[in-house]
């Protein structure tokens, strides 16, 4: 996961460990976060990372709308 400035200047990987799909990043409310599912072992979990790249777990075996088999799924929504 990289961010960048808006002009695509000073990039910068945030989870240079995590050696997982990221999916469905969002930033949160204040800008300070992105949330994010991914993939570990056949669960899905929830995540945050900060600007600094300090990774925080949210939740485990997230699930979704959908179904299908291998593939592990999982949807979230932030609120404002």
């Amino acid at each position: 996961l990289y961010v960048m400035n808006l002009d695509g200047s000073g990039w910068r990987e945030l989870l240079a460990d995590l050696d997982r799909a990221i999916l469905r990043p969002a930033w949160t409310a204040d800008g300070q976060r992105i949330v994010f599912l991914y993939g570990d072992l056949g669960r899905t979990r929830l995540a945050e990372v900060d600007r600094a790249g300090r990774l925080r777990g949210l939740a485990d075996d997230v699930g979704g709308e959908e179904w299908s088999r291998p593939y592990t799924s999982g949807s979230f929504s932030l609120a404002r």
